[in-house]
C-alpha cells in the first residue's frame, strides 16, 4: 500500500504513475490521504441561483449561454426574501457555506449593488459562512465582498489551459486566473475547479489538477456534465463511472489537503453509491439543486452522514 505523498510535478509522471499501480490502489492512496488530512469530516455548501440565463459567454457546456436554446428559466436578480430564507435553513442544518451565483461575464453597478444588499442582511441574520460566485471580479468588487461578509470566491477553471479553447472562445484561460488572482489578493479564499465530461481528456484533467495546486487552492469543486438540450455537448457520452472515480482520487493525490467537493451531477451516483465517492477522497458536498439541474435532497445527505459516521467540519 502507498503510505507516502508524491509530490508530481507534471502530467507526465502521474499518468506513468497509473500505468504502474492498479486501480483499487490508487483509491487506497487516495482515501489514505483523505483520513489523514481530515478523518471523517465533512464540509457541506450549498448555492443559490440569484440570475439566470441570457450569458453573454459561449461556454459549450452551460445551458445558461446566450449562444445556446435552452428551456431553462430566466430571472435577474429579484427580492431578497427567498434567499434569506434558504441561508436560514442552510444554517440550521449545519451547511458551513452559502453562496450566491449569477450568470453572465460579470455584474452591472446595479446588480452588483443588490448583491452586497443581499450579502449583507444574509450576513446579519443567518450563522453561516458566505461565499459569491458572481463572474469576472474587479479588485474594487472583491473588497465591497469582503466587507460584506463574503470569505470565499469562486471562479472554476473548468479543464485544463490545454483543451480550454475548446469549451469556450468569449474569455480565455488567462481572465479566469486573473479574477483567482484578484481574489486571493483581497484576501477572499478561492474556490476553484471544473466539469468532467465536456470531450476532455483524463491528462486535461490531471494539468487542470496541477494548476489548482500550483495556485494553493484548498477547496476544490468538480462537476459531472449532465448535458442539456440546446447546448453543443448535449450529445456527450457519460463518462464511466471507474473513470469519474479515478479522477477524483487523482484530484485527492494531487491536492492532498485540499477540500475534493462533488458539485453538480452529483446524481450520476446514487444515494446507495455515496461511499464510493468517500473511497476516491472526496470530503465536502455541495447539498440541495445546483444552478439549473436538480441535486440530491438535503435530508438524504443527513441521512448519509449519519449512517457512516461522518462529521460536519
Amino acid at each position: 500500500m502507498i503510505r507516502k505523498e508524491i509530490d508530481f510535478k507534471n502530467s507526465g509522471e502521474i499518468l506513468e504513475f497509473i500505468k504502474q499501480v492498479s486501480f483499487g490502489e490508487i483509491l487506497d492512496y487516495s482515501e489514505y490521504l483523505r483520513m489523514k488530512y481530515f478523518s471523517n469530516n465533512i464540509e457541506l455548501c450549498s448555492i443559490y441561483n440569484v440570475k439566470s440565463g441570457r450569458c453573454s459567454e459561449d461556454c459549450a457546456f452551460c445551458s445558461q449561454s446566450s449562444f445556446h436554446k435552452t428551456e431553462i428559466a430566466e430571472y435577474e436578480i429579484g427580492g431578497s426574501e427567498n434567499i434569506l430564507r434558504l441561508a436560514g435553513d442552510m444554517a440550521a442544518r449545519k451547511v458551513k457555506y452559502f453562496s450566491l451565483v449569477s450568470s453572465g461575464r460579470s455584474l452591472n453597478e446595479a446588480e452588483f449593488s443588490k448583491i452586497i444588499n443581499i450579502f449583507e442582511n444574509i450576513n446579519r441574520d443567518a450563522d453561516i459562512f458566505l461565499c459569491a460566485s458572481l463572474g469576472f471580479l474587479t479588485a474594487k468588487q472583491a473588497e465591497e465582498l469582503k466587507r460584506a461578509g463574503v470569505v470565499k470566491y469562486h471562479h472554476n477553471l473548468e479543464t485544463g489551459p490545454g483543451y480550454f479553447n475548446k469549451i469556450c472562445s468569449t474569455h480565455s484561460y488567462e481572465d479566469k486566473l486573473n479574477t483567482i488572482k484578484i481574489a486571493k489578493a483581497c484576501g477572499l479564499e478561492a474556490c476553484s475547479g471544473g466539469i468532467f465530461g465536456i470531450g476532455e481528456t483524463l491528462k486535461d484533467r490531471i494539468e487542470m489538477a496541477l494548476k489548482i495546486k500550483r495556485l494553493e487552492i484548498k477547496s476544490i469543486p468538480l462537476n459531472i456534465l449532465k448535458p442539456i438540450k440546446g447546448t453543443r455537448l448535449d450529445k456527450n457520452a457519460p463518462l464511466s463511472e471507474e473513470e469519474l472515480l479515478l479522477s477524483f482520487a487523482l484530484f485527492r493525490i494531487i491536492n492532498p489537503s485540499a477540500y475534493i467537493r462533488i458539485a453538480g451531477g452529483r446524481p450520476f451516483f446514487k444515494a446507495n453509491e455515496n461511499e464510493k465517492l468517500l473511497k476516491s477522497g472526496v470530503n465536502a458536498i455541495m447539498v440541495g439543486n445546483y444552478l439549473t439541474t436538480t441535486g440530491v435532497p438535503v435530508e438524504e445527505d443527513m441521512r448519509f452522514l449519519k449512517e457512516n459516521s461522518l462529521r460536519l467540519s
